[in-house]
């Protein structure tokens, strides 16, 4: 983008210039052209000829419609299974915690927004072990349970290909939090995906 605003910034462009200008603007800007062309093309082609079969639908109270279609690479970190984890742990908050938002101990927290919930303060934005938060560094357990009447840990299947790197990260958090946990909140509920607790 520098090349090309000194490019159309000058006042007689030479031939070589262009030409080469040009080709560095595609070869930059091609690949990301390229990606939205297919998903309009995607999302086209499901709007006129919708093929649901065995798809998995994100079962939120945001009026948003999204459905996602089996895949080869479904994991309970992506795609449909992960979906049905979400829409597990949804199911148990509607049962469980009235209109009160959670935290989660998980990489993300998609149920406050999901649900159209206030979040609780506290919490981690993105709880990666040993990229964002360590055993070193992070929020006392006392500022990360904020003011929230209820938490959610996440569990995920030893079947999974990514078992190994998903549960190393909850466990890390789980080592920092789970004190604090037993000492001020008790388990409510425990699904195949999600274990509830409360405060006490």
């Amino acid at each position: 983008m520098v090349l090309i605003d000194r490019y159309l910034a000058s006042q007689e462009p030479a031939r070589l210039e262009a030409v080469v200008v040009g080709f560095l603007a595609l070869a930059c800007a091609g690949p990301m052209l390229w990606q939205n062309e297919i998903s309009l093309m995607a999302a086209a082609r499901e709007k006129v000829l919708p093929s649901y079969g065995n798809a998995v639908r994100l079962d939120c109270e945001r009026g948003a419609s999204l459905i996602f279609p089996p895949s080869p690479f479904e994991t309970e970190t992506g795609g449909p299974d992960y979906v049905r984890a979400i829409n597990d742990g949804l199911d148990l908050m509607r049962r469980r915690t009235g209109h009160d938002g959670v935290l989660t101990v998980d990489m993300m927290n998609p149920f406050n927004y999901l649900l159209d919930r206030p979040s609780p303060t506290g919490g981690l934005a993105a709880a990666a072990y040993n990229y964002v938060v360590s055993d070193a560094s992070h929020p006392a357990p006392e500022k990360w349970a904020g003011n929230t009447r209820y938490v959610m840990v996440r569990k995920y299947s030893p079947a999974i290909k990514d078992y190994p790197v998903e549960n190393y990260h909850i466990e890390g958090i789980r080592r920092m939090y789970q004190p604090y946990l037993n000492l001020h909140f008790q388990v409510v509920e425990e699904t195949g995906h999600w274990i509830l607790y409360a405060r006490r």
